[in-house]
C-alpha cells in the first residue's frame, strides 16, 4: 500500500509541460549567479486556476535554493503586499549576524512607510519624527538590504517569489513596480531576481497600477498537450513502481482533457479505486472507468463551488457563453446573445476574470478556464 502521488489542489511534484518555463528560470538564475547582476526582467507567469502556476513557482524556488540563493516567498492578498515584502526582507537581514547586515538592518528599522491604507513602522518606535519615505523607496531599500545580507551570509543573491499577484492591493503594486524600475536603473549590480504568478487578468491589474508595467514579461501557462498529459499521469506512478494500462491511461486522459488540476484529480481517483497499489502493480481499464465515476462526482462539486461565487449578472454572462458552445468566444457574440453591447458586459467580464472562472486567450475573446464547465452550466440550467 502506497500513498497517492497525485496532489489535486496542492503542490504537484511533477510538472510535465513546463520544461520551457523551468529552462528559462534556470537560465535567469544562472546568469544572476555567474555575473552577480540583477535579472532586470519582472517575470510573471499567468494563467487560469488549476494550470499549475503555484507548483511552477515552488519548483523555481527549489531551483533557486539549490543554486545557493536566499529566497523570499509572499502570497498576495492576505495583507498589504509592500508591508509583507518589507517584513520578509527584514527577517532575512535580521537572520544575518555580520556587521554590514546589522547596519543595514538598523537603516531599515529607522524607516517608516506610509501607504494609503496602512502606516508601517519597521521598528514600531513611539517617536513621531521618523522620516516618512515613499513606499517604493522603502521597498527598494529593503530589497537592497536583504540582497546584501544574503551575500554576506555566503549566498549567491536574493530571489523574490510572489504568488497570486492579481490579488495584491493597488498601492503596493504601484510601489513594487516603481521600486523595480528604480533598481533596474540604480542597482543593476545587485544579484537579485523576481518571479511571480497570477491569473490571466494580472496584466490589467498591474498596468492599472503603473502603466509601464505593460513592459513586464508575461508568460502564459496553458493546458497540457496529450503527450504532456500522459507524462503527468505516468511519471508520479512510475516513481512508485506502478504502471497504467494503455486503456486505463486513455480513459483518464479523456476525463482530464489536458487540464492540470483534472489530471491530478483523475490520477488520485484512480489510485484510490486501485486500493493504493504497491510497486509492480498496474492500474487497469476497469479501475480507470470506476475512477471516472468518482472523478465526475468531484468535478461536479468543483463546478458547483465555482458557480456559488457568481452574482446574478455574472451568471447570465456564463450562461450566454455556455449556450454558444464554442471553446473560444468573441465578446461581441456573447454580448449579442445577451442582447446588449460589449461595454455593457465589461464589469461582469472583469469580475469573472478576477475570480478565475473565465480567461481572455486573446484580445476580444473569452473562454471558460476549466474543461466541461460550459456543459455543466447547460445541464444545471437546462439550456
Amino acid at each position: 500500500m502506497q500513498m497517492s502521488p497525485y496532489t489535486p489542489g496542492t503542490i504537484a511534484e511533477e510538472i510535465p509541460g513546463r520544461e520551457s518555463q523551468l529552462s528559462l528560470i534556470s537560465q535567469r538564475l544562472e546568469r544572476v549567479a555567474q555575473l552577480g547582476e540583477m535579472n532586470k526582467q519582472f517575470e510573471i507567469f499567468v494563467g487560469p486556476r488549476g494550470v499549475g502556476k503555484t507548483s511552477l513557482l515552488r519548483k523555481a524556488e527549489k531551483l533557486a535554493k539549490q543554486r545557493q540563493f536566499e529566497t523570499i516567498w509572499v502570497t498576495a492578498g492576505n495583507s498589504e503586499l509592500a508591508a509583507a515584502l518589507i517584513d520578509e526582507c527584514y527577517r532575512t537581514v535580521e537572520a544575518t549576524s555580520n556587521k554590514l547586515a546589522s547596519a543595514l538592518k538598523s537603516s531599515l528599522q529607522r524607516m517608516k512607510i506610509t501607504l494609503p491604507v496602512v502606516t508601517l513602522d519597521l521598528q514600531q518606535h513611539e517617536q513621531s519624527n521618523l522620516p516618512t519615505q515613499p513606499a517604493e523607496r522603502v521597498l527598494e531599500a529593503a530589497f537592497k538590504a536583504a540582497t546584501d545580507a544574503a551575500l554576506q551570509s555566503g549566498k549567491k543573491g536574493l530571489v523574490v517569489f510572489i504568488d497570486e499577484l492579481q490579488q495584491a492591493d493597488k498601492a503596493s503594486l504601484t510601489a513594487l513596480a516603481f521600486a523595480w524600475q528604480h533598481l533596474q536603473a540604480e542597482a543593476d549590480h545587485l544579484p537579485l531576481a523576481i518571479f511571480t504568478a497570477g491569473l490571466g487578468n494580472t496584466r490589467d491589474v498591474l498596468t492599472d497600477s503603473a502603466s509601464f508595467a505593460e513592459r513586464f514579461s508575461y508568460r502564459h501557462l496553458a493546458n497540457l498537450s496529450p503527450q504532456e498529459s500522459k507524462l503527468a499521469l505516468i511519471l508520479p506512478a512510475g516513481k512508485l513502481g506502478v504502471k497504467w494500462h494503455t486503456e486505463a491511461l486513455k480513459t483518464a486522459l479523456e476525463f482530464a482533457a489536458g487540464y492540470p488540476h483534472f489530471l491530478q484529480l483523475i490520477g488520485d481517483c484512480a489510485w484510490e479505486v486501485a486500493g493504493d497499489p504497491d510497486a509492480d502493480e498496474e492500474i487497469t481499464a476497469v479501475q480507470a472507468a470506476a475512477a471516472g465515476e468518482l472523478f465526475k462526482s468531484k468535478r461536479t462539486e468543483f463546478f458547483a463551488s465555482r458557480l456559488a461565487k457568481t452574482t446574478e449578472k455574472e451568471l447570465e454572462l456564463l450562461q450566454a457563453m455556455a449556450t454558444l458552445q464554442e471553446r473560444k468566444l468573441r465578446r461581441a457574440d456573447i454580448a449579442k446573445a445577451l442582447g446588449v453591447s460589449t461595454t455593457d458586459i465589461s464589469a461582469q467580464r472583469a469580475s469573472l476574470l478576477s475570480k478565475g472562472l473565465i480567461e481572455a486567450p486573446e484580445y476580444g475573446y473569452l473562454q471558460f478556464t476549466a474543461p466541461g464547465f460550459g456543459k455543466y452550466i447547460r445541464e444545471v440550467y437546462a439550456l
